[in-house]
């Protein structure tokens, strides 16, 4: 039983799936590697372009119909990978962009060469919000090659990490060497 609270199986919303097909495949693909819990974060930039809100709605139950329909095992959630701009926490409190299955947690993404000091900023704004933050695939980011940078991230503003799951399967990958011993 796992939870995937990152993905973008709803079609024609981004740059996930395209059509339908291509989201019923995914997801039946989904139950057979035992994702029991999948939330349908789609791409989200507050203040900088249009989120086709009701595409992702209507998609979004398409998808819930399917699961019933074909007896999957799955339960989905709402979402979105918030790109952070200026607008992020407003959008937030506002209820205009979607938090990690309506929780307290919001999966927040950033530029790959976006500054350290950018992301301490982006974190406060979002918990004075009321919100936590969960930092989107992080290997991306330069800025936190350092990992006493994420752990600071961590233990001054509650953030938490996502990390996509090749940092540990890969044999060098990005943080293995930090957080996984192996023999």
């Amino acid at each position: 039983m796992f939870t995937d609270m990152h993905n973008h199986f709803i079609y024609g919303v981004d740059d996930g799936c395209t059509e339908q097909e291509t989201m019923f495949a995914l997801l039946r693909k989904l139950e057979e590697n035992h994702i029991t819990r999948l939330v349908a974060s789609s791409h989200i930039t507050p203040g900088q372009q249009h989120f086709p809100m009701d595409d992702y709605l209507a998609h979004f139950e398409e998808a819930r119909a399917f699961i019933s329909q074909e007896g999957l095992h799955m339960q989905i959630y709402t979402g979105h990978e918030i790109l952070y701009t200026d607008a992020t926490a407003r959008y937030l409190r506002e209820k205009k962009a979607f938090t990690l299955a309506g929780s307290e947690y919001a999966l927040i993404e950033f530029m790959p060469g976006e500054k350290y000091e950018r992301l301490c900023e982006a974190a406060q704004k979002i918990r004075n919000a009321g919100y936590f933050p969960v930092f989107a695939h992080i290997e991306r980011y330069m800025c936190l090659s350092d990992v006493k940078k994420v752990e600071e991230l961590r233990d001054r503003y509650g953030v938490r990490m996502q990390v996509n799951c090749s940092l540990f399967v890969r044999k060098q990958g990005f943080l293995r060497k930090h957080w996984i011993k192996t023999s």
